[in-house]
């Protein structure tokens, strides 16, 4: 035993000792003890141990729960559970439909080393006080079970799945594998498939050691394995897959095989396994399933075999009475018995399902949702009929189709058409059958041709489209996947069938989409909502995914429909965007520190050289006795202006970029801004000689922007229109209402236009054309002007034909106008 298992037996046993639990202090206690999170079983007692195993089936100690038990038990393993005391819980455990809830006693324990973990004590079935002497497992030794090569010759066949590591080693192989064949047949784990196929010298296991050397996927390969306690060995198809990780690393192979009952012939070869030096794994005692209805899911196969092999030899040894010959059933009025007593107690009655264990015609044993569903009151007035007489009528018993139903006969006499799953199991020490009874859920046969046609019509459309689309069962196990589910996690329908949801996620995905499905259920508040998850494939990669879900009524059952959207790409353009974005901030910040310093650095003895050209070309201090010295001072006055003015324009520039020039909102009426920058322009135009005109809108409502920076928009546009018109020209300065309600500034020239080429040129900062070249500029005047208008919440643009004049357009929207 692990010293992990040492600290919790022996904090279960001081657990035991306190008044709240000792009823648990005895070895058949059911108790499970879960780890922090609710997630996964830690610790079972010996007696529940297969109860664990049924629960967890084999997921790494992680239950395959209702979606409401998993919600509970998380949230009791966070803190709802009591560290004092004990708190009572009504919990179901076993994800099927209607199963029995049953009483828990929870408490949470703290372990050096180990933290906080939740212990559930088993109490019974909720309706009952204490836990019935049956579930207590004193299993006696078993009566070995029917031959396998008995149930073999039915002509049944089995699936299973297997895997083996990258050394060709088998790590992993169904149980019901050993369930068939023999445990001694089956001791395969541990030994290479070489080994394995070594041992079976058939011709046929040459091109399977070849698949394996080359690393080939194949399938339809036939083996014949031999069978225990036979001179027999049955047909086995294999099929295998290998695999990869997310570097595309070989790790192994994963497939199933059919065994197939119906090829049961003669052994040719010797015992391949005997004196095997790997013992067999540990599984259930043999029980075959003989399916004459919907198959069981994976889950309930678990849950059932196990229960009904644990408990099946501890049923009342009474022999059964003989059979009546009643052609059909009546429901006699008698006192209970003592085989009652037996059928009220035991805990197949926990089940769901009808439960009916009968040798040949005779009905041994019968559990009570059976008998409440057929209106039986007790054992003996069932057992005074004949298993013939309750399903006399079934179509599945005279039928060729493999979907006739099945019928059973009530008391009443009425009909129940109902799906039957036969077991073989050892009953009061001898072999008998075990029929699990569910009411049918195959739906309706569709008559009409029309509403055929759109069935598949809608499953063709439900495996086009590009999510992935996986339905529920109310109590949350997978049902089905559609064509894209299946390529997006590399999984076929019936591996993952009966297995929650959760099994398709990673762990860290598991509480919020336990949560995100139990929330939508009990609200419908939480429909259309859908949250982000993390997917797992078969090959161990993850996958982005957005979950939505929706309800499918079908035949009165609640199903849920689970969409899943792989959104890798977008979160990795995300990503990509938001690297951008700080790379983009990373380097306006560096421009942004650059500018400062070009500001304190330039500006100050720039301010000198232009403060003292003046001086000097005033002769404030004497004159200068040398003309040209004049024209010289008056070229550097014009110089360092001009560096100046390119300064203040790309820090005026930097600012915008960066989204901090400070703005002051407020009311501006544009025809009286407009008409004052012409005002100012005016002698500059004169001096041109150009003409300028005005044509402004009457009634123009106010727009709330930054007065400053609007008029040195318009007159950044006033500046170049007039530098760019040649003498006699004209400009045209107009304001209006657009179609959409806005306001717009446009100024127009009949100066030398611009072509696309010219137009994307003006726009970039430092770019000025060659048509330019003798007229000055700094190159900032668009692009600031632009930047200027956007943050202003207003649009920029402009129209321009070479040779042709320009048109400029200052739009501000209607939600810049200012409510009077």
């Amino acid at each position: 035993m692990t010293p992990f298992a040492q600290q919790i037996e022996k904090a279960i046993t001081a657990l035991v000792s306190e008044p709240d639990f000792s009823d648990f202090a005895h070895e058949d206690a059911f108790i499970l003890v879960w780890d922090n999170t609710g997630e996964r079983l830690v610790w079972a007692s010996t007696a529940a141990i297969p109860l664990r195993e049924a629960l967890t089936g084999g997921h790494d100690g992680r239950p395959v729960l209702p979606v409401t038990d998993a919600i509970r038990i998380k949230a009791l393993a966070e803190g709802d559970a009591p560290r004092h005391g004990m708190k009572i819980e009504h919990l179901r455990l076993f994800p099927i439909p209607d199963a029995a809830l049953l009483a828990c006693l929870c408490r949470l324990i703290s372990l050096p080393q180990i933290g906080t973990l939740l212990v559930v004590a088993i109490a019974g079935p909720a309706e009952q006080a204490e836990m019935p002497d049956d579930l207590k497992p004193n299993t006696p030794a078993r009566t070995p079970p029917a031959s396998f090569a008995e149930r073999l010759r039915r002509g049944e066949t089995t699936r299973f799945l297997w895997q083996a590591n990258a050394q060709a080693q088998i790590t992993n192989l169904s149980p019901n594998f050993a369930q068939t064949v023999g445990p001694q047949s089956a001791a395969i784990i541990g030994k290479t498939w070489p080994d394995v196929l070594t041992a079976l010298p058939q011709a046929s296991t040459q091109p399977i050691l070849g698949y394996f050397e080359r690393r080939e996927t194949w399938s339809g390969e036939t083996l014949f394995w031999p069978v225990d306690g036979a001179a027999e060995e049955v047909g086995i198809d294999f099929a295998g897959q290998a695999i990869y990780d997310g570097a595309r690393k070989f790790i192994g192979y994963r497939g199933f095989g059919l065994i197939r009952g119906s090829s049961l012939r003669p052994r040719e070869l010797p015992e391949a396994f005997d004196n095997a030096p790997i013992p067999a794994p540990e599984a259930p005692e043999p029980v075959t399933g003989l399916s004459t209805g919907n198959d069981l899911s994976e889950s309930e196969r678990l849950a059932f075999s196990e229960i009904a092999l644990t408990l099946g030899d501890r049923i009342s040894e009474e022999p059964a009475p003989e059979p009546s010959n009643a052609s059909h059933p009546e429901a006699p009025a008698q006192s209970p018995t003592s085989r009652d007593t037996d059928c009220a107690t035991n805990p197949l009655n926990a089940l769901p399902v009808g439960v009916l264990v009968h040798r040949e015609e005779t009905i041994l044993f019968a559990n009570r949702p059976l008998l409440e569903t057929i209106g039986f009151a007790n054992l003996d007035q069932l057992a005074q009929f004949d298993v013939l007489d309750l399903f006399r009528d079934s179509p599945a018993l005279t039928g060729d189709a493999a979907d006739d139903p099945f019928l059973l006969t009530t008391a009443t006499g009425d009909k129940l058409s109902v799906d039957v799953s036969i077991s073989s199991v050892i009953w009061q020490n001898a072999p008998a059958s075990l029929m699990l009874i569910r009411p049918a859920v195959k739906p309706a046969k569709v008559e009409n041709i029309a509403d055929s046609g759109r069935v598949h019509e809608l499953e063709a459309i439900l495996s086009t489209i590009s999510d992935a689309v996986v339905m529920l069962d109310d109590a949350g196990c997978i049902l089905s996947l559609n064509a894209p589910a299946k390529a997006l996690f590399g999984y076929e329908e019936f591996e993952v069938a009966g297995a929650a949801l959760t099994a398709l996620l990673t762990p860290e995905s598991h509480g919020a989409a336990l949560e995100h499905l139990g929330s939508w259920r009990m609200s419908a508040s939480a429909r259309d909502k859908g949250c982000e998850v993390v997917g797992e494939t078969r090959q161990g990669d993850t996958i982005a995914l957005f979950m939505e879900i929706g309800t499918v009524i079908s035949g009165g059952i609640r199903k849920f429909c689970v969409v899943l959207r792989d959104v890798t790409s977008f979160k990795r353009a995300e990503a990509e965007l938001q690297s951008a974005k700080k790379a983009a901030e990373a380097s306006s910040a560096q421009k942004s520190d650059l500018l400062a310093k070009i500001s304190h650095e330039i500006r100050t003895p720039l301010n000198a050289i232009i403060g003292f050209a003046e001086m000097m070309i005033e002769e404030r201090m004497g004159p200068i006795g040398n003309e040209r010295y004049k024209s010289y001072l008056k070229d550097m006055h014009a110089s360092g202006s001009h560096v100046m003015s390119l300064v203040n324009d790309l820090l005026d520039l930097a600012k915008i970029e960066s989204g901090h020039v400070d703005m002051d909102f407020t009311k501006v009426q544009l025809n009286d801004l407009v008409t004052a920058c012409v005002g100012m322009m005016n002698e500059q135009a004169a001096r041109e000689r150009i003409i300028m005109r005005t044509s402004f809108a009457e009634t123009l409502p106010p727009v709330v922007a930054d007065e400053r920076s609007v008029r040195q928009i318009v007159l950044n546009l006033l500046s170049n229109a007039i530098k760019f018109t040649d003498a006699g020209g004209q400009v045209i300065v107009s304001t209006a209402m657009t179609e959409a309600h806005g306001v717009v500034i446009r100024v127009r020239d009949t100066g030398i236009g611009m072509n696309e080429d010219d137009i994307i040129a003006a726009l970039e900062p430092f770019r000025q054309l060659a048509t330019a070249r003798q007229r000055g500029g700094t190159g900032l005047g668009l692009p600031l002007t632009k930047a200027l208008i956007e943050a202003n919440h207003g649009s920029f643009g402009i129209f321009s034909t070479r040779n042709e004049g320009t048109l400029v357009e200052v739009v501000f929207p209607p939600h810049r106008l200012a409510v009077e």
